[in-house]
């Protein structure tokens, strides 16, 4: 397992225009990361060298550079130019590559959303660590509003990953979404789910989509028959087709939690 390690200069940790010229060398430095990697790659880490022989860690940058809006666009194109769903290069283990940058960003702005949107896009989900967490967490600082409505959307089919029914559940009940689907809001979000979602017929990541949509549908409506079934029929009018295993509704159950954010996040300080 190889690793590709970015040692960037850091004139000073803290003050911003240091911060600033630094970000702009890793972005530099990981724009060529195509050039660096092969097959047996799957670590990349940056770490930031001050001329008294000082360093931080990649996390620890992003989150002194996550207190200055004017480096949010950079950050961005940083997190763009490393993340690639083909390759799920990683921090380590349990931090996807760029989640260092995305995360701060987020939790600090919630008009980050769609951008972390695309971001989670690039990530290998099936194996993930802290997202359920971070939703969470989302849900928790910023309520139900266009953005986290987008976020959820997404959770539900494309971001679907290992606890995306949780996260959907725990909307449902404890951060007002119920309230949201009553009358015509159930379509409402579906029509959100279908505008937010790429698995659609004929086009890349398709596959499974009436999985993912069914299961969907069982997480927010278990329970509720006569809901689940509107949920699959606006589906089906696009096209999807399920099958008598999809249509089954499960009871409802408590949902899982995930860990509190802080745990989750900040049990990697010695990477």
């Amino acid at each position: 397992m190889e690793t590709v390690h970015f040692r960037v200069p850091l004139e000073d940790t803290k003050d911003p225009r240091a911060l600033g010229k630094a970000l702009g060398q890793l972005v530099r430095m990981s724009s060529k990361l195509a050039n660096k990697i092969d097959d047996e790659t799957m670590y990349v880490k940056s770490t930031f060298h001050t001329p008294q022989k000082k360093w931080i860690r990649e996390r620890v940058f992003f989150e002194r550079c996550s207190k200055h809006p004017e480096l949010d666009q950079k950050t961005l194109e940083y997190v763009q130019s490393v993340t690639d769903r083909k390759r799920d290069l990683g921090h380590n283990d349990l931090r996807p590559i760029g989640s260092y940058a995305m995360v701060p960003l987020v939790l600090r702005d919630k008009k980050w959303i769609g951008a972390l949107i695309e971001h989670l896009r690039g990530t290998d989900l099936d194996h993930e660590s802290f997202h359920a967490s971070l939703i969470e967490e989302l849900l928790e600082r910023c309520g139900l509003c266009e953005e986290t409505l987008d976020l959820i959307a997404y959770r539900a089919v494309d971001g679907a990953g290992q606890h995306g029914g949780a996260n959907l559940q725990l909307a449902y009940e404890n951060h007002g979404l119920k309230e949201k689907l009553e009358g015509k809001g159930l379509e409402d979000f579906a029509k959100r789910v279908d505008r937010i979602s790429r698995r659609k017929p004929g086009q890349a990541f398709s596959g499974y989509r009436e999985l993912y949509v069914a299961n969907a549908g069982k997480a927010l409506f278990a329970g509720e028959p006569e809901k689940h079934a509107r949920w699959l029929a606006f589906f089906e009018k696009r096209g999807l087709k399920f099958d008598a295993t999809d249509r089954e509704v499960p009871k409802r159950d408590k949902a899982w939690k995930p860990p509190p954010w802080r745990e989750a996040w900040a049990d990697d300080d010695d990477d």
